[in-house]
């Protein structure tokens, strides 16, 4: 089955490659962007469905080569490019605890909703947008997530940005986000995940 062969593939790539905390070559980029852009073709499916024209086309799914080979050029030089402007910021989170793609205890509540990743105890949300744009929307988005760890099982303690297009770390203590979106400061966070998971209840 190619998904099976895709996924071994991916394994036995990895482990050879040994990308962790090390800068990598032109080609090692290409390859490694490719099976990530393969990977979000996965995951849109999950979220999203298959919608007609996707690159994971019956075609495509004929076997692994051919759909390594559906990855456009353009998508693996831009992966490449977005991956060697992050080393050098992100190489100094190199080896501090961290979790992938976090569900929370209310995210079932919101359809199960999951935040990027948590580094050390700062929630990390990754933007690919030309600029860097801390709005309110984005404030409370992140907000949304802290709220949604009602046990404060994630220990978190501070909220972070990552505008990928432009290399810039934006790191934003949960005190300025709560001014930023104008919330009540007189509430603590504790009572703002109780109220929240009591409307959602």
């Amino acid at each position: 089955m190619v998904i099976e062969a895709f996924f071994a593939y991916v394994d036995q790539r990895v482990a050879s490659i040994g990308p962790a905390a090390r800068e990598l070559d032109e080609q090692e980029e290409v390859e490694l962007g490719r099976i990530c852009y393969v990977l979000a073709l996965f995951e849109e499916v999950y979220r999203a469905g298959l919608w007609p024209g996707s690159p994971l086309s019956s075609q495509a799914m004929t076997s692994l080569d051919a759909l390594l080979s559906a990855v456009p050029h353009l998508a693996t030089e831009d992966i490449s490019m977005l991956a060697a402007a992050m080393y050098p910021i992100w190489l100094p989170l190199t080896g501090l605890p961290f979790d992938l793609n976090p569900k929370f205890d209310g995210s079932a509540d919101v359809r199960g909703a999951d935040a990027g990743l948590i580094v050390d105890g700062v929630l990390v949300d990754i933007k690919t947008k030309t600029k860097a744009n801390l709005d309110k929307l984005t404030v409370f988005q992140l907000l949304g997530y802290l709220f949604l760890d009602y046990s404060n099982h994630y220990d978190i303690n501070e909220l972070a940005l990552y505008y990928s297009r432009s290399a810039e770390f934006v790191r934003l203590p949960i005190s300025t986000a709560f001014e930023l979106a104008a919330t009540d400061t007189s509430k603590s966070l504790a009572q703002y995940r109780s109220e929240l998971q009591k409307i959602l209840a």
